[in-house]
């Protein structure tokens, strides 16, 4: 039997990820989410929006996986090493087994693989990503940290995406590309150039929309209520 383990985060992606828990064995699960009021589906798992709950939370738990997707990349890379760093919690890799990662690809530390996830040879993914439903990604890519790959999105050889990054649901990246750090690619889109930091761009081709702001609240470690 597995520690407990720590949710951080009761959206719909959080329902995924502990039924996803369940199949490797975690029975105890603690969920943590301070922008919502109750969980929206039924759940044997422990709840709480309260921060007197995440320490309790934090001291019985001994690992933890940050269930924050779309574009708060940087939010989900900075909650977990705070659990790491002063809480001493440690992440774990949700992989599902209907997902496939080549033995010659490296992988990091709080990384969530969907079913359908396929990663080619001498990928590197760094830590705290998600990799969609169905997300592919070619030989020789760099996933660094904080990324989230949406359902059906298409890397392509030798693409290099910097962190906190987020690549919409059915987008492609041509080969070669390098997505700078705190992009926000929309669905659908079609990447031939490399985007610039801080910046949201959709479309076919993909264009600049407006600049991409980095969001993070970390209030729930230091308030009392």
């Amino acid at each position: 039997m597995n520690k407990p383990i720590l949710i951080y985060g009761g959206g719909s992606l959080c329902r995924v990820i502990e039924s996803m828990l369940r199949d490797m064995n975690y029975n105890e699960i603690y969920i943590f989410d301070s922008n919502i009021k109750e969980l929206k589906y039924e759940t044997k798992s422990s709840f709480s929006n309260k921060s007197k709950d995440l320490k309790q939370f934090i001291q019985t738990s001994g690992d933890f996986v940050v269930a924050i997707g779309n574009e708060f990349g940087f939010a989900r890379c900075e909650i977990s090493n705070l659990l790491i760093n002063e809480h001493n919690l440690k992440p774990v890799n949700v992989i599902s087994s209907d997902s496939y990662i080549d033995k010659t690809s490296k992988i990091g530390k709080g990384n969530i693989v969907m079913p359908g996830v396929r990663v080619n040879k001498f990928v590197n993914i760094g830590n705290f990503n998600i990799l969609g439903l169905g997300a592919l990604v070619e030989h020789e890519s760099q996933i660094t940290n904080g990324i989230h790959l949406m359902g059906s999105s298409l890397i392509n050889g030798r693409v290099y995406i910097q962190d906190y990054s987020t690549i919409g649901s059915g987008s492609v990246i041509f080969p070669d590309i390098t997505i700078s750090e705190n992009s926000f690619v929309g669905a659908c889109s079609m990447v031939n150039r490399d985007t610039e930091a801080n910046s949201i761009v959709t479309g076919t081709p993909a264009k600049f929309l407006r600049a991409n702001k980095r969001i993070v609240d970390l209030k729930p470690f230091s308030d009392e209520s």
